[in-house]
């Protein structure tokens, strides 16, 4: 008798996938819900892993928060496109009206203030791409740091970025700008120090010599104390995660070919599962040989 009561609950939770039903089971909004919410306004889309890595031990647990996060219209879900010899890919699960709601309740702002654009969830598979491998290197970064007892002081964005409208002079003749905005920025803070980052997330679609205008603009924007002026600190580097060792050869050869050195670290997502803090998974423009961020582990 019991266990068929069970199974009975079980066929009562069982929800659409697709689309939302017109009257969704009740649900309670707990603290962990605010903080999954917080979490995909924060980065800007995120696929239930990601979900099930931040804050679920399985991924059945995962799911069905999921799935009642969705039906009632915390989170919107965003299915990708099935490519051919594939099996499903994970749903994508971004801000909806009631998790915008929530936020700007949090915040003590309006809605319309709440930095979101719902276009975002309508946007080209290589933008959500892009912005999902991005959380990937986000994500890693974060636990790598909280293992260590530490924590990322800071994390900014594009949009974030994007509104400052950073840029400089070209060099050269041309009566033109140059603009700064890197994928994100965080600071570190390690042993008292406050290290600043750039990060570059490259899927290997950027025309090297496009790359090459992103790392002038970079020096330049170090060198003439733009850098220092808007952030703070002294201290920067620029960090670009790749898909492979060969594109990091050809992004390290352009680098260095625009003149760029030891302000261009490079490695790949697949290097980055380690210890990216004190482990040589970095290759450093005009230097051979790889290199660890941090040579000594800080006591927390």
């Amino acid at each position: 008798m019991k266990n068929g009561s069970t199974k009975s609950n079980q066929v009562k939770e069982r929800m659409p996938v697709h689309h939302r039903v017109a009257v969704p089971p009740k649900m309670e909004i707990t603290d962990r819900d605010r903080q999954i919410i917080q979490a995909v306004w924060r980065y800007r889309l995120l696929r239930r892993d990601q979900i099930q890595t931040l804050f679920f031990p399985s991924r059945n647990t995962t799911n069905r928060r999921l799935q009642h996060l969705y039906q009632h219209g915390f989170l919107q879900r965003i299915l990708p496109p099935v490519r051919m010899g594939e099996g499903s890919p994970q749903a994508i699960y971004a801000l909806d009206r009631q998790g915008i709601e929530l936020i700007a309740l949090e915040q003590g702002i309006p809605p319309s203030k709440v930095l979101w654009n719902k276009k975002e969830a309508q946007a080209s598979l290589l933008f959500l791409q892009h912005t999902l491998h991005l959380n990937d290197v986000r994500i890693a970064m974060t636990q790598a740091t909280q293992q260590h007892g530490h924590k990322i002081m800071c994390w900014l964005d594009e949009r974030e970025i994007i509104k400052m409208r950073e840029r400089v002079p070209a060099p050269g003749k041309r009566r033109r700008h140059l603009p700064v905005t890197p994928d994100a920025f965080f600071e570190y803070k390690i042993c008292e120090k406050r290290n600043g980052f750039f990060l570059e997330m490259d899927m290997g679609t950027m025309a090297l010599r496009r790359f090459k205008d992103k790392v002038r603009a970079y020096r330049i924007y170090k060198r003439d104390g733009h850098y220092e002026k808007r952030f703070g600190m002294h201290s920067l580097r620029i960090l670009t995660v790749t898909t492979s060792m060969r594109r990091l050869r050809n992004l390290k050869k352009a680098t260095e070919q625009a003149d760029g050195r030891s302000l261009f670290w490079f490695t790949t997502t697949e290097k980055l599962a380690g210890d990216w803090l004190h482990e040589p998974i970095w290759f450093v423009a005009g230097k051979e040989n790889t290199a660890s961020l941090f040579r000594i582990t800080a006591k927390p």
